[in-house]
């Protein structure tokens, strides 16, 4: 399709104004096809839809397999950063959706202080797990976070320790 039309991998949608990569990412498209576009197209992965969102938040809110979030966040990892109009950063989204740990681990890679930013409204990533529901999953995503703060906090107090010693 790119051959045939190369300017429809840059064009966006009307309503929303997104690129075909965050149409992508909410469909759950093929691993292939999420690389073949950004091949073709990687500034895709920093553009904002109507809301603020880019194609990660997609990823993040459609349940995509670690490896679409592993691809969007080799190609722009300051993405697990950037919030949408309402705040929410793909970390907020993960984990209101209940994502794969895989998915929470990598976004904290991006951005280990995102464990406790919070939301415009003041939701932090646990929050956002447990107003999604009591799954399995959510409830996983809770303890890890729990768990990871708490490591977090532990190691920055060794620092300070250490420092004024």
């Amino acid at each position: 399709l790119v051959e045939c039309y190369p300017l429809g991998i840059r064009m966006r949608e009307e309503a929303f104004q997104r690129l075909p990569l965050h149409v992508a990412c909410q469909t759950n498209a093929s691993i292939t096809t999420i690389e073949a576009i950004i091949h073709h197209y990687p500034e895709a992965t920093r553009a904002k839809d109507r809301f603020g969102r880019l194609p990660i938040h997609y990823a993040c809110s459609h349940d995509a397999p670690a490896a679409v979030i592993d691809v969007l966040l080799r190609e722009f990892p300051a993405s697990a950063g950037c919030g949408d109009d309402y705040g929410w950063l793909p970390i907020h989204v993960a984990c209101r959706r209940g994502a794969n740990l895989h998915v929470i681990e990598r976004l904290l890679d991006c951005l280990p202080r995102s464990s406790v930013m919070t939301t415009n409204k003041g939701s932090t990533p646990i929050i956002c797990a447990r107003q999604g529901g009591h799954s399995q999953r959510h409830m996983d995503i809770i303890d890890f976070l729990e768990n990871y703060i708490q490591r977090q906090q532990s190691s920055t107090v060794g620092v300070v320790q250490e420092v004024s010693m």
